[in-house]
This record gives structure tokens, sequence and C-alpha cells, in this order.
């Protein structure tokens, strides 16, 4: 009840500040903007009174997304998105080729929040159809078919991944990045042999991608490579292996288990808090009271939530030491 109250009083302060904000543009305009900011507010009033009671209101809606204003036409996408209803997807389409890149990246994040199976094609071929879009719109485009999920945003993603797609975006590299970084989502989907080999990928924004992805998926056959992961020079994709390496991980992986805790010890010792902290509780996972002598040294570190981390495992490795 209390969250439900919680949650109109945030609706209808956003509507007082909408208005308010429209208002002040009118006084200080010229009477034209007056007239378009209040035809603005009175489009937006039953849009954000619907979102709010998370209700569809068909009509409202196909006024607010023909709106010649886009500031109205990106709330009410947004609002389709969070309100949920699968209806909203034939209203969403059309501005996939918005003029203005704001509304498209707020429709396509809508469309991949509706999760419906309808809109997978008409995205793919968004990609594929001039007007070339714009790096956010295009990623926008990946992480919504992420989202979505199934075969199709599977087989469009390996056939991205093996630049077997004629794209319409120029920036290829983000492009390739995205669909690592949002494979993960695809579960038994995912483009398990295109991700592999970007594990050890040049590009920064592209290896941390594939790496989050193998270690969400806990995918078997990216072990040895999860292994080199945890020496990267990037301390976040350290963290990401270290985080992956956990006992159950290694044995599905047939990853020996001592080399696994050795290295797991060592990256116990890294520079970085974040990759100390899942270090640590990896290396827990493996039962071993020899390591407790390790972990104990940073019951005084210098980072907080490493000391409690150290402290936590040292439960589970037992033995004298701890």
């Amino acid at each position: 009840m209390t969250s439900t109250v919680h949650s109109r009083s945030l609706g209808t302060r956003f509507v007082v500040w909408v208005t308010l904000t429209l208002v002040g543009v009118a006084v200080a305009g010229a009477p034209a903007a007056a007239a378009q900011a209040s035809g603005s507010v009175e489009t937006l009033a039953p849009v954000l009174a619907a979102e709010d009671a998370r209700a569809w209101q068909p009509d409202a809606f196909r006024t607010a997304l023909l709106s010649p204003d886009s500031v109205v036409r990106r709330t009410a996408a947004m609002a389709v998105g969070r309100i949920g209803d699968r209806r909203g997807v034939t209203l969403l389409l059309p501005l996939l080729v918005d003029r203005d890149s704001t509304v498209r990246v707020a429709a396509i994040f809508a469309l991949g929040l509706l999760r419906d199976s309808t809109a997978v094609a008409p995205l793919m071929d968004r990609l594929r159809t001039p007007p070339a879009l714009d790096t956010p719109s295009g990623t926008e485009v990946i992480t919504a078919l992420a989202r979505i999920g199934g075969r199709r945003a599977g087989e469009f993603f390996t056939s991205v991944l093996q630049n077997r797609e004629p794209l319409q975006f120029a920036d290829r590299r983000a492009l390739v990045a995205r669909v690592a970084l949002e494979s993960w989502r695809l579960g038994a989907s995912a483009p398990i042999g295109e991700i592999l080999p970007l594990m050890s990928d040049t590009a920064l924004e592209v290896r941390s991608g594939a790496v989050y992805a193998a270690a969400r998926l806990r995918v078997p056959l990216a072990g040895g490579r999860l292994l080199r992961a945890l020496r990267d020079d990037d301390s976040y994709i350290r963290s990401l292996a270290a985080r992956a390496l956990i006992r159950a991980y290694a044995d599905s992986s047939g990853l020996a288990t001592e080399s696994v805790a050795d290295q797991l010890a060592q990256a116990v010792e890294d520079i970085d808090p974040g990759v100390r902290i899942h270090a640590i509780r990896a290396l827990g996972s493996f039962r071993l009271a020899r390591y407790a002598s390790r972990v104990a040294g940073h019951l005084s570190d210098a980072a907080p939530n490493v000391r409690v981390q150290a402290a936590t495992t040292l439960g589970e490795l037992g033995g004298p030491d701890a």
C-alpha cells in the first residue's frame, strides 16, 4: 500500500514538473510557443496519469506518439514500455524512424521492456535498412533484441559477430561490443562459439563484454579463457573472471581444482579491491583450509568490504588458521 501511494505521488510530482517546465517556456516565448506548450501539457497529462496507474489508454498514447513535440513523443514511448501492455508494440514501431534520436532510443528501449516477439523482425530490419542509425539507437536495438530473446535474436547475433549482416551502422565495433555484452540474456540461444574468441579481443569494450557474457552464462568452454582473464590488464575484467571461477564452475569446465584455487589465491592480493573481494569469495567455495592464512591477512585490509568478505570466507575455509 505504501509503495503504491509513493508511486502515485511520484507520478503526480512528475506531472507538476512537466507542466511547470512547459508553462515556463511558454511564458518566456512567443504566443505560438505558449500555444504549443499548452497543447503539450494537455497531451501529456492523460499519458502520465495512465503510466502512474499502469493502465493502457490507447487513444491517449496514439495522440501523444504523433505529437509534433519530441518531448511528448519520448515521454509517451517510455510510458508505453513501463506500463507493459504488449498492445503498445504497434504504436511504437513507427518511431523506429523518428527524426529525433532520443525518441528512437526511448521507443527501442520500450520495445525491449515489452518483450514481444513480434518486434524482433522490425528491430532487425531497422539495423539493415537506411537511413543509418546513430550509435545510441543502434546499440539500444541490440539490447532490446537481447531482452526479447529467442532463437531468431540468437541467430541474428551470430550473423552480426560473423560479419554476415549488411548493417546500416557506421560504428560496427560498438555494435559488436554490445552484442557480446548482451548475449548473456539469450541463455541457450547465445552465440557462444563467436563470443569465446572475443574474450581476448584487443578492444577493451569488446573484450569486457565477451568476458561478462561468458561469466554470466557459466560457459564450460570458457574456463581456460576466464583463467587468463584473471590476469587481464583491466581490473573490471579481472573481477568478472574472479567472480565466475567458483569451484562448481571449475568442476563443470574440467579445470584442475588446485590450479584454479592457486590462481585465485594470487588474485586475493590484487591491487583492485573489487578483484580482491571476488577472489576471496570464490576461493571460499573451494573449502580448502590451507588458504585461510592468505585470506586472514585481509582482515586488516584498507577496504572495509574486503575485510567483511575475508571474515565470511574464513568461516567457509575452516581449519586452525581460520
